[in-house]
């Protein structure tokens, strides 16, 4: 079978349209790699971004049928500083909850860190106090563990902004 020169001249620009020089190949897996890489630093970003603002002082958040309102002192938070983390707890009828037990538990989201769990004083009224350092500026997460007396734990948390 002989093939005439238009068939063989067609066929030789396709083949040479399907090979891809060295250097855009390299080209093109780079840029590739430089997107996966641009889209896991975003995604990282984003998972360290706060989905609450920070909380202010005199925040409340609900933990089953209770109230906790919180109170940073001193105000503003800064890292390096003891810091009471005061919680008033109420019912759902607004009465105070005493005799319960009340822990604390700091995490820095952005940072793979220990836990740093405090057991709070109960104060009384209601009132139980938490004293920690935080260790470095960012954002915090407070997260909330009550145990009312003869009751079942309930849980919390707090979004905080140190400076």
């Amino acid at each position: 079978m002989s093939m005439s020169p238009e068939t063989t001249g067609g066929e030789a620009d396709a083949a040479a349209r399907r090979r891809v020089s060295p250097r855009l190949r390299g080209l093109a897996v780079t840029l590739g790699i430089l997107a996966v890489l641009g889209i896991g630093a975003l995604a990282d970003g984003l998972a360290v971004a706060p989905l609450r603002p920070p909380t202010q002082a005199g925040a409340t958040q609900q933990a089953g049928l209770y109230t906790l309102a919180l109170a940073v002192s001193p105000e503003p938070l800064t890292a390096g500083a003891e810091t009471a983390f005061t919680l008033r707890v109420t019912d759902v009828s607004g009465a105070t909850v005493s005799g319960g037990r009340v822990t604390c538990d700091y995490t820095m989201p952005a940072m793979p860190m220990p836990t740093m769990i405090v057991t709070a004083s109960d104060e009384g009224a209601g009132v139980y106090t938490c004293r920690e350092t935080l260790t470095d500026p960012g954002a915090w997460t407070l997260a909330v563990t009550l145990t009312p007396l003869g009751g079942a734990p309930v849980h919390t948390a707090f979004t905080l902004q140190a400076r």
